[in-house]
């Protein structure tokens, strides 16, 4: 049976320039890093399958601001960036549900300043089993959303990110004037984002980065990809 390593040579490749500008980068922003592309719409037709994608275009640092998270030193050759390699791949395996839905690269550094990671991939069906597996605890979150639903609330969201040392979730009141409140989630916001957080894990999911629900009024629904989404590494 071929591994990973052979069946992906280049993600392998993608791999290996990643640890090299890891470990050339003389003062990491932080002690962990990431790459994330994902497919989104499939033409899952056997003689012309395709995929767009969407994501990351470079392996970037976890929880840095967009201006300075990107890991330097990184270098492709042309037509070979990590956001073509991985766009290309999920594409060409738009038509086998076992090809590759998401591509994920994932490195931590150690107290002695030694990086270590690979990549994983979630393939299309267990991306399609997770979603549907997913479900009720998507409308469990909304449940809770519709019914601390304060009054002159013209959108709640609940939101859930890597960003800074308190990830939350924090749930986020805008007014109509625009004004808006960020504050921790209430309790049962919490615990409706902790059981789908827990499902999750239990699927495979080894890091879970960001999390976002809206609603615009309190009679609206989630829709899972549209206003809920989730970003995570298998």
């Amino acid at each position: 049976m071929s591994t990973i390593e052979d069946r992906y040579a280049e993600l392998t490749a993608l791999h290996h320039e990643f640890m090299r500008a890891l470990t050339a980068d003389p003062k990491p922003l932080c002690k962990a890093a990431f790459f994330v592309r994902h497919g989104i719409e499939f033409n899952r037709g056997l003689q012309t399958p395709s995929a767009t994608s969407g994501g990351h275009e470079l392996l970037l640092y976890l929880n840095k601001t967009e201006q300075k998270k990107r890991v330097p030193g990184q270098e492709f050759p042309n037509g070979k960036t990590p956001k073509e390699v991985c766009s290309s791949l999920i594409s060409r395996h738009a038509a086998d549900w076992d090809g590759p839905y998401q591509i994920n690269f994932r490195y931590d550094r150690n107290s002695k300043g030694i990086w270590s990671g690979f990549y994983s991939i979630e393939t299309s069906a267990q991306r399609r089993d997770i979603i549907a597996g997913r479900a009720p605890y998507v409308e469990a979150i909304a449940d809770a959303l519709r019914k601390t639903w304060p009054p002159n609330i013209v959108e709640r969201f609940l939101s859930y990110g890597s960003v800074g040392n308190d990830p939350g979730p924090k749930v986020i009141d805008t007014e109509k004037s625009g004004d808006y409140e960020r504050r921790d989630a209430e309790p049962e916001l919490r615990s409706a984002w902790e059981a789908l957080a827990d499902y999750l894990k239990s699927r495979g999911v080894r890091y879970i980065y960001t999390g976002s629900f809206s609603l615009a009024k309190p009679t609206a629904r989630l829709r899972d990809g549209d206003n809920a989404k989730v970003v995570y590494g298998m």
